[in-house]
């Protein structure tokens, strides 16, 4: 009987392995007036080919946003005449009618833009940007009374900068909230106003703090530094900035990392899925690169563990994604 077990483990072990692996597509888009939407295609880490999709024109089509949507489509978008706007499905590698936008997106309710809600629906709090102290947070829930935390919470930037920051916050659960009370000083918080404080993190008040959880589930606090919180332990360590998947690099300029191990010099713009991630290149002068000059992407896979250099004709390269299929 145990022979038996033993030989059906290593059966279904040999028909796991034999499975095909998913290819994968690098999305990218470049030039200015005209812009040009390209992929790269590869298997496992192999290049396959290079397919132009589609080209688009500011004065027509409009510009192409920088994300894949539902997995597999692209979208110009055009502010003036939202009817010349065009809609590629990558699956199907086709441009397809726009009425499909209505169907992917349910019609939004402005209201919701405004809160964060739990992973149940069934409690939200109130964003807030970082202008001044919030004196308090209130904890709303759905068919029960709304809970009052005493502040102050606050997030705070450079006086130089333009840009003002929301308020960290990042649902762990159905009941627990994490929050900022001044950069660097996280609080926990239950549904039911109890909180717990988290030991305070090196970050001064003209950083600019975040708070984010990766595709692979790791809780993030970034402020000038990347922080790795473990919230049941109620500790921290301070890591390289996290790309995910294993990804990581340590600054500006810098080199990036796969599970601990570097593996080349940082670019621009970097994208990432579970076995690649690429970065996008120009010519630099007075330690400045102009959008015009970049024109080389750099691809880097687990499989064969090398990098893989493009150049397209025209410049202003953006990377928008990886499609797997």
């Amino acid at each position: 009987m145990i022979r038996f077990f033993l030989s059906l483990l290593l059966v279904l072990a040999g028909s796991l392995a034999a499975l095909p692996q998913k290819r994968v597509a690098l999305i990218v888009k470049y030039g200015t007036d005209t812009e040009t939407a390209v992929r790269f295609d590869f298997d496992r880490g192999k290049f396959i080919l290079k397919r132009i999709l589609f080209s688009t024109g500011l004065g027509t089509n409009g510009w192409i946003e920088k994300r894949i949507v539902k997995g597999r489509y692209l979208f110009s978008n055009n502010r003036v005449d939202p009817k010349e706007e065009l809609t590629f499905d990558l699956l199907s590698n086709m441009v397809v009618g726009n009425a499909i936008r209505s169907k992917l997106f349910p019609r939004i309710d402005k209201n919701e833009l405004s809160i964060l809600r739990s992973p149940d629906k069934e409690a939200w709090v109130e964003q807030h940007l970082g202008i001044g102290p919030l004196s308090e947070l209130v904890i709303y829930r759905k068919n029960d009374a709304a809970v009052k935390v005493a502040g102050p919470f606050r997030a705070s930037v450079s006086e130089i900068s333009s840009i003002l920051p929301f308020l960290p916050m990042l649902w762990i659960d159905n009941d627990r909230l994490l929050v900022q009370r001044r950069n660097g000083s996280l609080v926990l918080i239950s549904r039911d106003g109890t909180s717990i404080d988290l030991p305070e993190m090196p970050c001064t008040s003209d950083d600019f703090p975040q708070l984010f959880r990766t595709r692979q589930g790791h809780f993030i606090y970034r402020c000038r530094h990347d922080f790795l919180l473990n919230i049941e332990k109620r500790s921290f360590k301070q890591i390289r900035f996290d790309l995910d998947f294993g990804f990581s690099s340590d600054g500006t300029p810098s080199t990036l990392y796969h599970d601990g191990l570097p593996i080349g010099a940082d670019g621009f713009d970097p994208v990432v899925n579970a076995n690649y991630i690429a970065v996008t290149q120009g010519k630099s002068r007075y330690g400045m690169t102009d959008s015009s000059t970049i024109d080389t992407i750099r691809v880097w896979n687990t499989f064969t563990t090398k990098w893989q250099t493009f150049k397209l004709d025209g410049g202003s390269v953006e990377l928008i994604g990886w499609y797997e299929y």
